[in-house]
């Protein structure tokens, strides 16, 4: 089981897609949902950790999403029915779904065992697996075919609401997004993606 603990007590509405706003650090910030982040991570280690590859009879992974401070009437927008793809694949428990998590923890790994798996997991070479080679390839074939994680994918939806804005306000003209960021922090994997998925 992979568990996305949060202490979030509140959110709002983003407009960003798959992201809400929450306090963080004393101050509002738009952050990717829980169970939208427990879902790439748990894609990241299928990709590049043999040990969970599916292909080879790999570790499975059932991510959960936990927030034990959050109370169930402030958790709206967490549920809007906008999410319930991603609900319907990775479930949400609540302050109030204490027992039932407990219960979810005792079914799943109550039996032991978890030593070996965690000793497998550590072990697992870390390197593309044969499902990122082929998403790869099927990049390099012209499909999209790209996963994010984080903050590469508020930045990815940050840049699709400026360009929905526009288009819905029919803004004439051209306008430049800046993204920024260190080597390696998905910045040309981001344009590309953009590139196959933009309609504008």
């Amino acid at each position: 089981m992979l568990v996305e603990p949060k202490q979030w007590t509140a959110v709002a509405a983003c407009d960003f897609d798959g992201c809400v706003e929450t306090y963080l650090g004393g101050a509002p910030r738009r952050v990717l949902r829980n169970c939208r982040r427990a879902l790439s991570y748990a894609e990241y280690l299928k990709d590049m950790n043999w040990a969970f590859d599916p292909g080879q009879n790999g570790i499975a992974i059932e991510p959960r999403a936990w927030l034990h401070n959050m109370h169930p009437g402030a958790a709206g927008e967490l549920a809007a029915p906008k999410f319930a793809d991603v609900l319907g694949r990775i479930p949400m428990y609540l302050s109030h779904d204490a027992d039932r998590f407990k219960a979810l923890f005792y079914e799943t790994v109550g039996a032991g065992g978890g030593m070996a798996i965690m000793e497998r997991a550590l072990a697992g070479k870390h390197a593309p697996t044969r499902n990122l080679l082929e998403q790869t390839a099927a990049m390099l074939r012209g499909e999209p075919r790209y996963r994010f994680i984080d903050d590469q994918i508020v930045a990815f939806e940050a840049v699709f609401a400026i360009v929905r804005r526009a288009q819905k306000e029919k803004k004439r003209g051209k306008a430049v997004v800046v993204v920024t960021g260190g080597p390696g922090t998905g910045k040309s994997v981001d344009s590309l993606k953009r590139r196959d998925e933009a309609r504008f």
